[in-house]
């Protein structure tokens, strides 16, 4: 100290001899009072050591200046921004699509989604950065809601038919609920760029809008797997429109919030998607985004006295200019089969009760008379469900008579309504899990627009929880958190909500570290477990594709090595819940060895005992072997399930004529058209003989 006020003293009075008496620095030197410089110099000196500290707390946080980085601090550009992460996820994931699989969507989806997990993780959590958050209760209790529901999902499969068909969906309910951890910290750390998460899916919305209008005219991109154009990227129609429709909030955020630029290209991306809607002809698609629309402009109407106005006019130019183009698309079908379903729809949702021809009013009395059945299952496990991806499984046994199923020619895949899925597959205990862990989230979004930082934020607020009010609505009628792109749009709008909350309410308070680092490990580990699952997903629909396509060649050998190839314990049975061993055993019955055919048949039932397909499969090995009265008992299993099936009361006509049972021949034969079917026609004439000599 002592030196300090002696270099101090002699640099003052050096300066003073040097400069001119006229000079702007003589002045000054002049006007010093040394007295009060040298009480000054312990706080000077204190306070260029808090400048020294200052100065190598901004190096570390700048990458080029300094090596040396502070691991609690998250630096937040290039790859070290966790925003530009997801910006690259949220990018890739919904454009990719794989002719390999089964599904062309949901397995390298899922496995592109968990591997991003995985790296995500060692960056920033277990490798360079470890964060700091608030955790209020009222978060906590949103991921002990979630946390409960992924557990009591996996207490739910020891009730299950198949456990190796849940594997895959209870390792995803964990996985949504890091993801979901993620989205939060992301949005609590770098909230003012989340904006460029949305500006991506304004760019991933234009792709699939164009797609889907240029496959809807039969212009490009047919070849694209999937079923009822137009589909776009996604597979599938519906779902086709539910994803459209969920990326409207995005793209209305950046139409309010951003550039002239922007603004333009947000303006597209909403026709586009006013576009994708209406040709889809998708009903829970269009009320998704009707129930969107209303919240969010009840909410600003409301909340927002800035924004009135301004969102009244834009809603009226939007209505006027739907109004328009639902007029040019259905003036350009030319075929007017478009327009026909178009008003068939609109009319099923406007008057339910006054449709009853045309295909809606049939899916309509299809999916009522599914949900009846799923009543009836929910009735029969209401505590623990029948497990995660087994309502599929299990439903047949309800019966499909006057259904769709009863032919045998369709499957029951799912009951197209998330809650009744989730009740019959978690039971009440996991519905209330589920469903709570939602609306905790509804009511965090309320609390931030009645309290928001600043209106911007409000109208952000407003549009996320507008998001979740259109998955609810397609809840009702559909299945999109069946899909990968659905639900990270879902969770995206769910963190950011939470995110928000913790900026808004808990900004400035003491953080809260997080669990231990070693305690990250278990997150961690089921991240790898879902890169697991991922694989083996992925290698049995490959394998299942290969064989399917060799035993429709013939080549009962390439099927059994492909079937063999594609086995495992941890996925069981493909999304229509059909085992691999089916094929296999096809095959071997194909090569003569039905012994080895009746062990993959059994194992198939093993693991979907309620499948026509496997059970018309085991009366046919039976048949083979001449075991007469066994291929009559699984027949009737399989007519049970299936009653309108024809392959199935043609071999169990067969069969009872074989042990002379002629009436009950006859009697089958009946239910079935044979007229262009010289042997059955010559069976019913044996077995009318039989009868009458006797």
């Amino acid at each position: 100290m002592l030196v300090n006020f002696l270099l101090v003293s002699c640099v003052i009075q050096l300066l003073r001899k040097r400069v001119k008496k006229s000079g702007w620095l003589f002045i000054i030197l002049k006007s010093v009072n040394y007295d009060d410089v040298y009480k000054s110099i312990p706080t000077v000196f204190y306070m260029s050591r808090l400048h020294r500290q200052l100065k190598n707390k901004k190096e570390d946080l700048n990458p080029k200046m300094s090596k040396k980085k502070d691991k609690s601090i998250v630096p937040q550009s290039g790859w070290y921004s966790m925003v530009n992460w997801f910006v690259l996820l949220v990018t890739i994931l919904p454009l990719l699509i794989s002719k390999i699989t089964i599904d062309p969507t949901i397995t390298v989806r899922y496995l592109l989604l968990s591997i991003f997990m995985f790296l995500f993780g060692l960056n920033f959590f277990l490798k360079k950065t470890y964060l700091s958050i608030s955790l209020t209760p009222l978060i906590k209790s949103v991921f002990y809601f979630g946390i409960g529901f992924a557990i009591w999902s996996f207490f739910s499969l020891f009730n299950s038919i198949n456990p190796g068909a849940g594997y895959y969906e209870t390792a995803r309910n964990f996985l949504n609920i890091i993801l979901l951890f993620v989205v939060m910290v992301i949005t609590t750390n770098e909230e003012f760029k989340i904006i460029k998460i949305f500006k991506a899916l304004l760019i991933v919305s234009l792709v699939n809008s164009f797609i889907g209008i240029l496959q809807n005219y039969n212009i490009a991109f047919a070849q694209l797997p999937g079923n009822f154009k137009p589909y776009g990227l996604m597979a599938n129609r519906n779902l086709f429109g539910s994803a459209q429709a969920f990326l409207l909030p995005f793209a209305l955020y950046v139409l309010y919030k951003s550039s002239i630029l922007w603004k333009y290209i947000s303006i597209a991306a909403i026709i586009g998607i006013i576009v994708s809607l209406i040709i889809s002809q998708t009903r829970s698609a269009w009320l998704a985004a009707t129930s969107m629309l209303i919240v969010t402009f009840i909410l600003i109407i409301l909340l927002s006295k800035t924004n009135r106005k301004k969102w009244a006019i834009g809603y009226a130019v939007g209505l006027t200019s739907v109004v328009g183009l639902v007029f040019i698309i259905l003036k350009t079908d030319t075929e007017e089969s478009l327009s026909l379903s178009l008003k068939e729809r609109a009319a099923s949702i406007m008057q339910p009760n006054l449709i009853s021809t045309g295909q809606s009013a049939e899916n309509i009395r299809d999916r009522l008379k599914i949900w009846d059945k799923t009543y009836k299952l929910i009735k029969d496990n209401p505590i623990i469900g029948v497990g995660p991806s087994n309502w599929k499984l299990t439903v047949l046994k309800y019966g499909s008579k006057g259904m769709a199923w009863e032919g045998g020619i369709y499957v029951p895949d799912r009951p197209h309504n998330i809650y009744l899925q989730v009740i019959s597959e978690t039971g009440i205990p996991g519905a209330i899990f589920y469903f709570g862990m939602w609306i905790l989230i509804a009511i965090i979004a309320v609390k931030v627009i009645l309290n928001p930082q600043t209106e911007d934020k409000r109208i952000l607020m407003i549009l996320m929880i507008s998001g979740l009010a259109a998955f609810a609505s397609d809840n009702m009628f559909s299945f999109p958190n069946e899909r990968i792109e659905h639900t990270l749009y879902i969770t995206l709008m769910a963190g950011v909500i939470l995110g928000s909350y913790i900026n808004c309410f808990e900004k400035g308070k003491d953080k809260k570290q997080l669990p231990k680092r070693e305690l990250l490990i278990i997150p961690f580990l089921i991240i790898v477990f879902n890169v697991f699952i991922g694989f083996k997903k992925y290698d049995f629909e490959k394998h299942m594709n290969l064989a399917k396509a060799y035993l429709d060649e013939g080549n009962s050998i390439n099927v059994i090595t492909e079937t063999e190839a594609g086995k495992n314990t941890w996925v069981t049975v493909d999304p229509e819940g059909i085992p691999i061993e089916v094929y296999s055993s096809v095959a071997y019955k194909n090569m003569r060895n039905f012994n080895k055919a009746l062990e993959e048949a059994n194992l198939a039932k093993k693991y979907n005992p309620n499948s026509m397909m496997v059970l018309n499969n085991m009366g046919t090995i039976y048949t083979e072997l001449g075991q007469y009265d066994k291929a009559i008992e699984s027949y009737l299993q399989a007519q049970q399930l299936t009653p309108g099936s024809e392959a199935v009361l043609k071999n169990l006509a067969y069969n009872y004529y074989q042990v002379g049972n002629y009436i009950n021949c006859i009697k089958t034969l009946e239910k079935v058209n044979i007229k262009n079917d010289k042997f059955l026609l010559n069976l019913l004439n044996e077995a009318q003989k039989k009868v009458t000599l006797k």
